[in-house]
């Protein structure tokens, strides 16, 4: 029974310790070493203390280095990764083929989307990359979540413009993005393959165009878009008006 409530106890402490140590990696800007040498030097007195009451506290203290260590690894680019090649954001245009990530988000004459990038070319050569770009594509292009395409553009670093509080390159950092990619109207354009993406994810997007097309064809366009942006997540049919009500 004693050991029951123990563990009942544990759990919790231990969930909780796994997500402090996450937090704490994000905004504390400590590097990974800290995090991994502390989470080894624990787990070896945890080996060799067997008192319950330090135990616990060192085991919590473990995990807690461990959900940092965790986070910070991920936080690690790759050497191949777009970030890593300072010359895209400065030196004219590149090819770039890749995957639409996410839904797009079309407005009157461009089209918005997240695009993982898999490889850019220039007039030399060719180069196996990764990472996510946010492109900015003012041509009118038939473009669909799970698309592969190619492109031809200008890559630019995210910058915060303005007064504002908020963080523009932090927020797109926080979704794996950090780049800009802006293709001109009569700039290269190639889809060379479809439904490239996770086939849930792929699903879920259908589904979901298909009720906002039943909001469309039924009700009037106010309507309609009001209740895209409170049910579906798109904002993108909301009038000016609307959006700052």
């Amino acid at each position: 029974m004693l050991r029951n409530k123990k563990i009942i106890f544990i759990l919790p402490a231990i969930t909780s310790s796994f997500i402090l140590g996450i937090l704490t990696a994000e905004f504390s800007g400590i590097p990974l070493f800290v995090f991994f040498i502390s989470s080894v030097a624990l787990f070896i007195t945890c080996l060799y203390l067997r008192n319950d009451q330090t135990f616990s506290i060192n085991l919590l203290g473990l995990v807690f280095f461990l959900g940092a260590a965790h986070l910070s690894s991920h936080q690690i680019l790759p050497k191949n990764h777009l970030n890593n090649y300072k010359v895209l954001f400065w030196s004219g245009s590149y090819r770039a083929r890749g995957i639409v990530v996410a839904e797009p988000e079309k407005k009157k004459n461009r089209t918005r989307f997240e695009f993982k990038v898999l490889e850019i070319e220039d007039e030399k050569h060719k180069q196996k990359v990764t990472g996510k770009v946010l492109v900015t594509d003012f041509g009118n292009h038939d473009i669909s979540y799970g698309g592969e395409l190619i492109l031809e553009g200008q890559f630019f670093k995210p910058r915060n413009f303005g007064k504002s509080n908020f963080d523009y390159k932090e927020y797109l950092r926080r979704k794996g993005i950090y780049g800009l990619l802006s293709i001109k109207k009569d700039a290269y354009f190639k889809i060379s393959a479809h439904n490239r993406a996770n086939p849930i994810k792929l699903l879920a997007t259908k589904f979901k165009q298909k009720i906002q097309k039943g909001f469309y064809a039924n009700l009037p366009q106010v309507q309609a878009s009001v209740l895209s942006a409170m049910l579906l997540g798109d904002r993108t049919g909301l009038s000016s008006d609307v959006r700052q009500a």
